[in-house]
């Protein structure tokens, strides 16, 4: 069960759920709480009656003894022996209102155990509902929150493998542009050694205005000097052709677009 099923139940439950009051008047219907009370009520009309019945047995042998030869011995024990049924009738009917009126009130009793009951019942079952939703949206928010650091984790390892990739392409591309740097260079002074990174046009060029340097400068400083002249001069004219080399760009010098 998911929680948006679990909340579904839960609302359910909530909307048809019955209160305190709901629960006793059930109670009370289901036991005869009414029932009871009408019986009660009705045995109390009966005694009522049944005294006022008693109460009247004095007044009436009273009047049909008047003005008759009957004494007052006689005339009570007349008006007793009326009233002897009429009490026991009503001794009768007491004793079956005090049985109503205890009946009724283990009734209710009965009735508000009963809804204690099944509104506990009731209760339990939401606190139930409640719990398997909290847990089951707990967890859902859990996995929830799990996969998002999953991929942000998944996310940070691509973006530094990346990275790291990028770094050993620039590592091997700056290895093979030096490796290529050192192979023109070692080709400038053996011809036999050729790369197809190399500018031979250019390199061709550099090595023919040298010569022309280093002739024009020997020729010229050779001819009537003394041997360590000569030697410091062409020394000088080997320098100017180094400045010379030095100062032309390399990617003139090596062909490096």
């Amino acid at each position: 069960m998911d929680s948006q099923t679990a909340l579904t139940e839960l609302k359910k439950f909530q909307g048809e759920r019955k209160g305190a009051g709901d629960y006793y008047n059930q109670s009370q219907q289901e036991l005869g709480v009414g029932e009871a009370q009408t019986r009660q009520n009705e045995l109390k009309d009966v005694i009522r009656n049944t005294e006022a019945q008693l109460k009247g047995v004095g007044q009436s042998v009273a009047g049909r003894t008047r003005g008759n030869l009957v004494t007052e011995a006689q005339r009570s024990r007349l008006q007793a022996l009326e009233e002897r049924p009429i009490a026991e009738s009503l001794g009768s009917q007491q004793g079956a209102y005090s049985d109503a009126a205890q009946n009724y009130r283990d009734l209710l009793g009965q009735a508000g155990t009963k809804a204690g009951m099944l509104y506990q019942t009731d209760a339990d079952k939401l606190s139930a509902l409640e719990s398997t939703y909290n847990k089951q949206y707990a967890a859902e928010q859990a996995a929830k929150a799990e996969e998002q650091w999953r991929q942000q984790f998944e996310e940070s390892r691509r973006q530094s493998e990346s990275a790291l990739a990028e770094q050993q392409r620039q590592f091997n591309e700056n290895i093979a542009n030096t490796k290529a740097q050192y192979a023109n260079l070692a080709s400038l002074y053996n011809p036999s050694i050729t790369t197809p990174t190399v500018n031979t046009e250019q390199q061709k060029a550099i090595q023919d205005e040298a010569s022309r340097l280093a002739k024009v400068g020997l020729g010229s400083f050779s001819a009537g000097l003394p041997i360590n002249k000569t030697k410091k001069q062409s020394n000088n004219i080997l320098g100017n052709i180094g400045q010379w080399w030095n100062s032309l760009p390399t990617s003139s010098l090596f062909g490096i677009k």
